[in-house]
């Protein structure tokens, strides 16, 4: 594959099952080398028969489908691994398909473990693990074999929230230090906004593609710029074309203020001046209460109120 060539392109592509069922029609689609390309639309719109066809396991029923990477990586929805086979087994199972020597394949092995972060776990057995550290171990061992081109199929769809935007995270930092071109299915906009440099959506079954929308937000991004301004917009946009709508403008926001926006919280704000108490020792309404006394008190014995008492 050329450095700057497409790792995967999609012409007109078209697919139609033995039952009739048309899953997908007419889709043009161009992943570059180094590119990340989100693709979101409803459920059974035909997601993840487009992976199939870009990963090769589908034949077009009409159109084209041209992949120029050499190596190809593929996360599932499901980790898919052994149960009796160890973490490090289980990474390592992607190279012995592969034919490559024993000392090789654990060396890749715990590389790629080190780098999701796994390395104390090495040696437990899938079931010990949480559902967000079996994804991890499934992207480990798709990392194993060094792909040009990274094909994700709702990776992370089966986990919290916040195991998802840390898992996607991680996703990212991986893209920016490797450079593969990759190319994700999600139902997550904000996700999909996070992670990709286009995002493209496609309708309800037969699935079409209806809109495309550049998210133009810097490399590397902060966990904060989902709560800038110019995220905000990106997402609306992709929200407006997955219900049938037109997209509000372009964002307004550009590239630097964006970073900006997303840097511009500080870590530990002032904490607010406190307000100077106000004297307490003024008399209550209760307490200005006049002395009253008494106009037919005996001399000597007046009386007087304060506070509704009568005090001698």
């Amino acid at each position: 594959m050329t450095s700057n060539g497409p790792a995967v392109t999609l012409h007109e592509a078209g697919v139609r099952y033995g039952n009739g069922t048309l899953a997908l029609d007419g889709v043009s689609l161009q992943v570059a080398a180094g590119e990340f390309v989100a693709v979101v639309g409803p459920s059974g719109g035909g997601k993840s028969t487009l992976l199939r066809l870009a990963a090769g396991l589908l034949a077009p029923s009409g159109g084209t489908v041209e992949r120029t990477a050499d190596r190809l990586g593929f996360v599932f929805q499901d980790p898919t691994l052994l149960p009796w086979r160890s973490v490090r087994g289980n990474v390592e199972l992607a190279g012995e398909l592969r034919g490559v020597r024993r000392a090789e394949r654990r060396r890749l092995a715990e590389e790629s473990l080190a780098r999701v972060g796994l390395s104390e776990v090495a040696r437990q057995l899938p079931r010990t693990l949480s559902g967000g550290m079996r994804m991890r171990v499934s992207l480990a061992r798709t990392l194993t074999g060094r792909p040009e081109l990274m094909l994700f199929d709702e990776p992370f769809g089966s986990v919290d929230e916040i195991t998802r935007e840390r898992l996607g995270e991680q996703l990212q930092e991986l893209f920016v230090a490797d450079g593969f071109a990759g190319l994700l299915v999600t139902h997550s906009v904000a996700e999909a906004v996070f992670l990709a440099q286009r995002v493209v959506v496609l309708s309800d079954r037969p699935g079409r593609v209806v809109g495309e929308v550049a998210v133009p937000l810097p490399y590397p991004r902060e966990p904060q710029v989902r709560f800038s301004p110019a995220f905000t917009e990106l997402t609306a946009r992709v929200s407006a074309l997955l219900r049938g709508g037109n997209p509000p403008p372009e964002p307004a926001a550009t590239c630097a203020e964006a970073k900006t926006a997303a840097s511009a919280e500080p870590k530990n704000p002032p904490s607010a001046e406190p307000k100077t108490a106000e004297p307490t020792n003024a008399p209550s309404a209760e307490a200005k209460t006049a002395e009253v006394k008494t106009a037919d008190a005996k001399p000597g014995a007046a009386k007087s109120v304060a506070a509704g008492k009568e005090v001698p």
